[in-house]
């Protein structure tokens, strides 16, 4: 269902009811393309219940290919989320290969300053930390609101999340006060093997 979510890489993206002969099913000749809005709010809950918008993580649209290797997903379009954490892009879709596109958002751990981390595997991977909403099949709109997401109610992705959002908010106090901050990179581990969750930071 819309804002079922799945975590990292816990799972293949589920394809939904379509088979890989539908999804990759050719546009109708003479289909015309269309500027498709994908719009939403990002933010976790916090221990005490608290709902916290999650600051500058980086927003990907994707047309679900199937879980095929050799065919990744597209990316659409890209953003980041702001101070109030909500997001807002526009992208022209033009159906060659198929009729409608599958989308879904991929929330990525990742900013400027700051990337999370779950184990040093996702690090030799180049891939931080990130939640992605349910695939929205043959999707035939031109706005998609994507109402409050938030990742799901556990303590290792709030903690994810917690720990992203408040090292880039300090961080943009932080430049405020002295602009040469801003040149350090913060990488943060958590949850990590034997408790032992951390961060390291780079000038």
């Amino acid at each position: 269902e819309p804002g079922a979510s799945i975590r990292r890489r816990a799972a293949p993206i589920p394809a939904g009811a379509l088979s890989d002969a539908e999804r990759d099913a050719p546009g109708p000749a003479g289909i015309a393309g269309r500027n498709i809005r994908v719009h939403g709010k990002l933010d976790y809950q916090r221990l005490d219940g608290t709902a916290i918008p999650v600051y500058l993580a980086k927003v990907e649209v994707y047309d679900d290919d199937g879980n095929n290797p050799l065919n990744p997903d597209d990316l659409l379009a890209s953003t980041t989320t702001d101070a109030d954490g909500m997001y807002d892009v526009t992208f022209f879709w033009f159906g060659l290969d198929e009729s409608q596109p599958e989308l879904y958002v991929k929330f990525v751990a990742e900013s400027p300053r700051v990337r999370v981390w779950a184990s040093e595997l996702e690090v030799v991977l180049g891939e931080p930390y990130f939640w992605q909403t349910t695939i929205y099949n043959n999707y035939a709109g031109s706005d998609l609101l994507i109402p409050l997401w938030s990742p799901p109610d556990d303590p290792g992705e709030r903690a994810a999340a917690h720990a992203f959002t408040t090292i880039n908010r300090g961080g943009a106090w932080l430049t405020g006060l002295d602009p040469a901050w801003g040149a350090s990179q913060v990488d943060v581990f958590t949850p990590y093997a034997d408790d032992n969750s951390h961060w390291e930071s780079t000038a």
